[in-house]
């Protein structure tokens, strides 16, 4: 009786095996696993559907002119395996380009999460204002300090259009993350 070894290697595992140790090693790692990709024919597909799952908007201007084209002018953006998609205050993208992303013919396909950081933030001294208008020996014009805490809308970016956005993205089964609800629910009080 022989007793045949069989030779099997990471290669010879099915595609949903590798997909799965891959996203790991994204999540441990990185970014730094994308030279997978330019490593081996067989994991590049593989390598680039995990680590462009996850896509963020906005990092610097320039950054975010190119993808502002890319959305609109490339139709593989809206085919792609993007699954979570981040778009950052310095991000130039308008309610319009937002809405197209997410609902019609031109929507992302594969798009599970949305996360908008649509606000620039609180300034902190308008915070440190807001609690010495509180204090009883500190007189302060408290509608002058809670309009400097008010949200700051990028350009082409309204608290309508952003409620338009995430109804459209809720309807088609797209999560909103973080605080995007209360934005849009104190904009409105404003």
């Amino acid at each position: 009786m022989t007793t045949g070894r069989i030779k099997t290697s990471l290669l010879s595992l099915p595609d949903e095996l590798l997909s799965t140790i891959i996203s790991e090693a994204v999540r441990v790692h990185g970014r730094r696993t994308a030279t997978l990709a330019s490593t081996c024919r067989r994991l590049a597909p593989i390598v680039r559907q995990e680590v462009y799952r996850e896509l963020l908007i906005g990092n610097n201007e320039a950054q975010s002119d190119v993808l502002v084209d890319a959305a609109v002018l490339l139709p593989s953006i809206r085919t792609s395996r993007i699954k979570y998609l981040r778009i950052s205050v310095n991000a130039a993208f308008t309610d319009e380009i937002m809405r197209s992303l997410v609902d019609g013919p031109t929507r992302m396909k594969h798009l599970k999460v949305l996360q908008l950081d649509y606000t620039c933030g609180f300034d902190p001294w308008a915070k440190r204002d807001l609690v010495l208008a509180h204090l009883r020996e500190t007189q302060f014009d408290l509608a002058r300090v809670k309009a400097t805490l008010s949200p700051k809308w990028p350009p082409g970016c309204s608290p309508e259009g952003l409620r338009t956005v995430m109804d459209a993205a809720r309807q088609t089964g797209i999560t909103g993350r973080r605080s995007i609800a209360s934005i849009g629910a104190t904009a409105s009080t404003n």
